[in-house]
């Protein structure tokens, strides 16, 4: 309901008063640099070879996740044209591409026609992915956020393995709804179930910390896929 005590603001009028400010080229680069920071082999995707087909599905993850991919050194990316940008006629249509097969339904036509390696598109506001892999016959399958997060926790901690790395005493941290997290990687863990939620598995993280845990590889799992890792010293 509409209250008189509350004055409603044009956009232009809260931007020109300082109430609403567009987010800087500084974030954005600290964000690239950031993530680009994550990799466990850098320089290993630049001479892979590899044959992506990305979809934004409409969405905002064009510049972003192209920005990356150029970064990383994978230049072979063939965009879906008909899911490339936001426009009147083409609004974001699937918001979960984990689950729908349809919003990936070009994609994988697409790939099949540039027999890619990975088929992979992400939701309107780019925060979760869907990811098809071809198989040696030929044919693709999909993986699920379960399995996605189960592979990269494995990758991750091989990869910190080899590199000399890992933690004396990693940590696992993940929600009930990720059965296989703890049968990966060949590695010694403690782990922590947690309620399905960003903020269980956050609360797990803060109490590792608040222990004084020193040198732990926090993975966070989820089904929908969200997985960072966090690597601190005590004091």
């Amino acid at each position: 309901m509409y209250s008189p005590a509350i004055r409603p603001w044009s956009l232009p009028e809260a931007v020109d008063e300082g109430l609403i400010r567009f987010v800087g080229e500084d974030c954005k680069e600290a964000f690239y640099k950031y993530v680009l920071s994550q990799q466990v082999h850098p320089g290993l995707c630049k001479d892979a070879g590899l044959t992506l087909v990305y979809s934004p599905l409409n969405g905002t993850g064009l510049e972003p996740v192209t920005r990356i991919f150029k970064e990383m050194g994978i230049e072979d990316v063939s965009i879906v044209p008909e899911q490339e940008y936001l426009t009147a006629i083409s609004p974001p249509a699937y918001p979960n591409p984990q689950r729908f097969f349809a919003a990936l339904e070009k994609g994988l036509a697409l790939a099949k026609e540039k027999n890619a390696d990975l088929m992979l598109a992400t939701d309107p506001d780019a925060d979760r992915v869907g990811i098809a892999m071809r198989c040696q016959d030929g044919s693709y399958e999909l993986v699920s956020g379960n399995e996605m997060g189960v592979l990269l926790l494995d990758y991750i901690a091989k990869g910190r393995k080899e590199e000399g790395t890992l933690p004396e005493r990693p940590v696992a941290v993940k929600s009930i709804v990720v059965p296989l997290a703890d049968k990966v990687a060949g590695i010694t863990a403690s782990s922590r179930h947690t309620l399905t939620g960003f903020k269980w598995i956050g609360e797990q993280i803060k109490l590792l910390e608040e222990k004084g845990e020193e040198k732990s590889l926090h993975f966070r799992l989820r089904g929908k896929l969200w997985l960072s890792v966090r690597h601190h010293s005590a004091g």
